[in-house]
Protein backbone atom coordinates (compact mmCIF):
# COMPACT_ATOMS: atom_id res chain seq x y z
CA UNK A 1 0.00 0.00 0.00
CA UNK A 2 1.37 3.54 -0.92
CA UNK A 3 2.31 5.80 1.92
CA UNK A 4 -0.79 8.78 2.22
CA UNK A 5 0.48 12.31 0.89
CA UNK A 6 1.53 14.10 4.16
CA UNK A 7 0.31 17.96 4.14
CA UNK A 8 -0.87 20.67 6.12
CA UNK A 9 -4.16 20.12 7.88
CA UNK A 10 -7.16 21.37 7.37
CA UNK A 11 -9.59 22.63 10.12
CA UNK A 12 -11.92 19.30 8.83
CA UNK A 13 -8.73 17.14 9.76
CA UNK A 14 -8.82 18.51 13.44
CA UNK A 15 -11.55 16.91 14.99
CA UNK A 16 -10.14 13.04 14.84
CA UNK A 17 -6.68 13.57 15.95
CA UNK A 18 -6.93 13.10 19.41
CA UNK A 19 -8.49 9.63 18.40
CA UNK A 20 -5.23 8.80 16.07
CA UNK A 21 -3.81 9.90 19.23
CA UNK A 22 -5.55 7.45 21.84
CA UNK A 23 -5.67 4.89 19.35
CA UNK A 24 -1.80 3.88 20.29
CA UNK A 25 -2.50 3.84 24.05
CA UNK A 26 -3.74 0.04 24.06
CA UNK A 27 -0.42 -1.08 22.18
CA UNK A 28 1.77 1.31 25.11
CA UNK A 29 -0.59 -0.83 27.57
CA UNK A 30 0.58 -4.10 25.95
CA UNK A 31 4.02 -3.17 26.51
CA UNK A 32 4.46 -1.03 29.70
CA UNK A 33 1.37 -2.64 31.81
CA UNK A 34 -1.46 -1.10 33.31
CA UNK A 35 -0.81 2.41 32.93
CA UNK A 36 -4.09 4.16 35.16
CA UNK A 37 -2.73 7.45 35.81
CA UNK A 38 -0.38 8.02 33.96
CA UNK A 39 0.27 10.70 31.20
CA UNK A 40 -0.40 8.45 28.42
CA UNK A 41 -4.16 7.74 29.26
CA UNK A 42 -5.14 11.14 29.85
CA UNK A 43 -6.57 12.72 26.97
CA UNK A 44 -5.51 13.99 24.12
CA UNK A 45 -4.80 17.62 23.16
CA UNK A 46 -7.62 18.22 20.40
CA UNK A 47 -6.50 19.05 16.85
CA UNK A 48 -7.66 22.44 17.46
CA UNK A 49 -5.43 22.98 20.64
CA UNK A 50 -2.53 22.05 18.53
CA UNK A 51 -3.24 23.26 15.06
CA UNK A 52 -3.20 26.64 17.83
CA UNK A 53 0.37 25.98 18.67
CA UNK A 54 3.15 25.09 15.82
CA UNK A 55 1.89 23.34 13.20
CA UNK A 56 0.23 20.09 12.38
CA UNK A 57 1.14 17.80 9.06
CA UNK A 58 -1.04 14.95 8.78
CA UNK A 59 -0.83 11.42 6.92
CA UNK A 60 -3.70 10.51 4.83
CA UNK A 61 -7.36 12.02 3.84
CA UNK A 62 -9.02 11.28 6.32
CA UNK A 63 -5.58 11.63 8.27
CA UNK A 64 -4.39 7.80 9.67
CA UNK A 65 -1.65 9.84 11.02
CA UNK A 66 -0.24 12.94 12.46
CA UNK A 67 2.65 15.36 13.38
CA UNK A 68 2.93 18.25 15.61
CA UNK A 69 5.23 20.41 16.53
CA UNK A 70 5.66 23.52 18.65
CA UNK A 71 8.31 26.42 18.60
CA UNK A 72 9.90 27.10 22.87
CA UNK A 73 12.93 29.20 23.65
CA UNK A 74 14.06 29.35 19.85
CA UNK A 75 13.46 25.56 19.23
CA UNK A 76 11.77 23.41 17.32
CA UNK A 77 9.96 20.20 19.32
CA UNK A 78 8.50 17.24 18.02
CA UNK A 79 5.32 17.33 20.47
CA UNK A 80 3.56 14.14 18.91
CA UNK A 81 3.81 11.77 16.26
CA UNK A 82 1.18 9.27 15.96
CA UNK A 83 -0.15 6.96 13.38
CA UNK A 84 -3.29 4.54 13.62
CA UNK A 85 -1.99 1.12 14.76
CA UNK A 86 -3.03 -0.50 11.87
CA UNK A 87 -1.36 1.91 9.78
CA UNK A 88 1.77 1.24 12.00
CA UNK A 89 4.75 -0.04 10.14
CA UNK A 90 3.70 0.97 6.66
CA UNK A 91 6.23 4.65 6.78
CA UNK A 92 3.74 6.53 7.58
CA UNK A 93 6.02 7.75 10.74
CA UNK A 94 8.79 8.09 8.72
CA UNK A 95 6.83 9.79 6.37
CA UNK A 96 5.76 12.58 8.64
CA UNK A 97 8.72 12.94 10.17
CA UNK A 98 10.81 13.87 7.11
CA UNK A 99 8.07 16.22 5.88
CA UNK A 100 8.42 17.88 9.26
CA UNK A 101 12.03 18.24 9.04
CA UNK A 102 11.69 19.55 5.67
CA UNK A 103 9.07 22.19 6.47
CA UNK A 104 11.83 22.97 9.57
CA UNK A 105 14.90 23.23 7.43
CA UNK A 106 12.72 25.91 5.04
CA UNK A 107 11.98 27.54 8.05
CA UNK A 108 15.19 27.73 9.00
CA UNK A 109 15.72 24.90 12.29
CA UNK A 110 18.14 23.11 11.72
CA UNK A 111 17.21 20.74 14.29
CA UNK A 112 14.33 19.06 16.49
CA UNK A 113 14.41 18.08 19.90
CA UNK A 114 11.84 15.23 20.54
CA UNK A 115 11.11 13.26 23.72
CA UNK A 116 10.31 9.39 24.12
CA UNK A 117 10.02 6.23 25.77
CA UNK A 118 13.83 4.75 25.14
CA UNK A 119 12.96 1.59 26.27
CA UNK A 120 10.14 0.46 23.86
CA UNK A 121 11.27 -0.89 20.26
CA UNK A 122 8.93 1.07 17.89
CA UNK A 123 10.29 4.18 19.48
CA UNK A 124 14.18 5.04 20.50
CA UNK A 125 15.34 2.67 17.83
CA UNK A 126 12.88 4.74 15.20
CA UNK A 127 13.80 8.07 15.49
CA UNK A 128 18.06 6.78 16.02
CA UNK A 129 17.73 5.02 12.41
CA UNK A 130 16.61 8.62 11.44
CA UNK A 131 19.46 10.53 12.63
CA UNK A 132 18.29 11.26 16.30
CA UNK A 133 20.72 10.82 19.28
CA UNK A 134 20.27 11.10 22.60
CA UNK A 135 20.91 13.93 24.86
CA UNK A 136 23.13 12.95 27.86
CA UNK A 137 21.63 13.61 31.21
CA UNK A 138 23.97 16.20 31.95
CA UNK A 139 23.67 18.43 29.15
CA UNK A 140 21.63 21.59 29.84
CA UNK A 141 17.82 21.67 28.77
CA UNK A 142 15.88 24.68 28.57
CA UNK A 143 12.95 25.44 30.60
CA UNK A 144 10.80 23.47 27.98
CA UNK A 145 12.58 19.97 27.64
CA UNK A 146 12.91 19.92 31.80
CA UNK A 147 9.07 20.53 31.69
CA UNK A 148 8.59 17.70 29.31
CA UNK A 149 10.69 15.45 30.66
CA UNK A 150 9.15 16.05 34.15
CA UNK A 151 6.25 15.10 32.61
Amino acid sequence: MPVPVVRPARERDLAGLAAIEDSGVAVFEEALGDLSGSALVAPSPSGHERAADGFVLVAGDPPVGFAHVVFREGHAHLEQLSVLPEHGRSGIGTALLEAVCDRLSVLGHGQVTLTTYADLPWNAPFYARRGFEEVPADEPRTPHQAAVLAH
